[in-house]
């Protein structure tokens, strides 16, 4: 998609489909860890 967005001279809309993809990526890692973590300490008990 943002290949495509660079092929038809619109860079902007793919840098930021790019950037944000990228936020939900790192959002989506942390929120993992945190219920990984949270199970972990459930299953401690």
């Amino acid at each position: 998609m943002a290949v495509m967005g660079l092929n038809s001279r619109q860079w902007p809309e793919a840098a930021m489909i790019m950037v944000l993809f990228t936020i939900a990526e790192l959002i989506e890692a942390k929120s993992l860890d945190r219920a990984r973590n949270a199970i972990g300490s459930l299953m401690e008990y």
